[in-house]
This record gives C-alpha cells, sequence and structure tokens, in this order.
C-alpha cells in the first residue's frame, strides 16, 4: 500500500512536534516501516507567532541530510498547518505562510468550538482568494457533530482530513465509532498522521490501514493514502 503523510509536525524545534533532530529522524524511520515514502512537513502557522519561512526550510534540509545519512528512504516536501485568521490570504500571497509542497492547497485548522457559519466562511475567503483549502482533522470540530454538517460541506466540494487515530477510537459507552461511517460514505478525502514526534501521537497508523483495508473498497483505500495526496504534490485540482 503506497502511502502519503500530508500532515506532521517531525521537523524539529519548530512548534509543539519534534524536540530535536534525534527525535525527528526516530520519527521518520518509524513512518518509513509503516509504508509512508513521501511527507509533506506542516508546522504550525499561528497569527501571533513569528516562524520564518527561511528557518522552516533551513531545517527541512538538515533533516533531509539526516535522511541521507541514516538511508530512511523518504522524500519531503514543505508546507504548512495554518490556522485560520482573516488576514491569512493575504500572507499567503506573499509568501510568509506555506501552502502544501508550493501547491494552491492550504491545510487549515480552526479553534475547536469553531461555528458551522465561520468554518464555511473561512473556507471561502479562501476560496474566492484563489487557494483550495483542506479542512485539517475536521473530526475534533464540534459544529460539525450536527446532522447533516459534513454531507453539507461535501456537498459543496470542500476537503477533509481525518487523523490516522481517529479510526481506532470508541466514543460513547456503545463503543462505537461515527467517524467510520463517513469513511465508507466516501467523505474523506486525506488520511494523516498528524505526528508530533516520537512523544505524543507518534507514528502508529497500521491498525487504522488495517481497518480501512477490511471496510473500504480498495479504489477508495487508494484514493485517500496515495491519489489524492499525490494531487497536492503534482499541484492536480
Amino acid at each position: 500500500m503506497r502511502i502519503i503523510d500530508m500532515h506532521c509536525h517531525v521537523l524539529p524545534a519548530l512548534d509543539d512536534g519534534a524536540k530535536s533532530v534525534k527525535e525527528a529522524v526516530a520519527a521518520l524511520q518509524e513512518a518509513k516501516k509503516q509504508g509512508i515514502d513521501e511527507i509533506i512537513l506542516t508546522p504550525h502557522h499561528y497569527p501571533d507567532t513569528d516562524l520564518p519561512v527561511d528557518l522552516i526550510f533551513q531545517t527541512k534540509e538538515i533533516l533531509e541530510e539526516m535522511i541521507q545519512q541514516y538511508n530512511i528512504g523518504i522524500k519531503l516536501y514543505q508546507g504548512q498547518e495554518c490556522f485560520y485568521h482573516t488576514e491569512l490570504p493575504e500572507l499567503l500571497d506573499r509568501g510568509e505562510v506555506l501552502t502544501l509542497a508550493g501547491s494552491k492547497y492550504v491545510l487549515i485548522e480552526f479553534p475547536e468550538d469553531v461555528s458551522f457559519r465561520e468554518i464555511k466562511y473561512g473556507i471561502r475567503q479562501l476560496k474566492e482568494a484563489g487557494y483550495e483549502p483542506i479542512l485539517a482533522h475536521y473530526e475534533r470540530y464540534r459544529s460539525l457533530m450536527e446532522k447533516g454538517r459534513v454531507a453539507e460541506l461535501k456537498s459543496e466540494e470542500i476537503l477533509l482530513q481525518m487523523n490516522f487515530d481517529t479510526v481506532q477510537r470508541e466514543y460513547g459507552f456503545l463503543k462505537r465509532n461515527p467517524f467510520h461511517e463517513d469513511l465508507k460514505k466516501g467523505y474523506v478525502d486525506f488520511m494523516a498522521s498528524d505526528c508530533h514526534g516520537m512523544k505524543y501521537r507518534k507514528y502508529f497508523i497500521e491498525p487504522s490501514v488495517k481497518w480501512m483495508e477490511q471496510n473500504l473498497p480498495a479504489d477508495s483505500l487508494e484514493r485517500i493514502l496515495f491519489e489524492n495526496p499525490k494531487k497536492i504534490l503534482e499541484h492536480i485540482y
């Protein structure tokens, strides 16, 4: 199974992800063991923090040197996970915040208590600016738990990313996972690790991939794990 991870935080010492080069290398080695060959690095962008793009690329170069040194065999691309704010399109236009792999795709997140209206407004603003937003870990937003709201987003062709570890969770006293149904309905466009190193949300995707292999058609699995993220890398919209 070919897997491209389009959301992770393993660039060392830039955000709340990997704290050192050593930890980042260990995370990449684990990613490789679990079948990941290409990764888009997505350190956080927040409106109240200054993370220079030059520093991001310099850190990526260090990590690429370690990949060569340890013969890990993973290809890296650069991006960011962008916390939505109204100035985001302008920062993207100026290149002060990064899209995914130099494409028009933008990985965006909101506060967990964001309203449905705010999600739709932010996505619309980015689309009007010429970008293709992908809603990061959409399963976190409480406003999307109301019946029919995820279906409404999909009816408007809004792209959704789910974290791998969500597949493994059980919710409520019935011990069921409502997000399994989203996967079966084809609502999910991307799966990603959202890995933060070797301590918090480390690479552990195999049980989720196994469930998907057993419960989804092969073409759906290929689309979510490889074909859609490949479109990002090849700038296909």
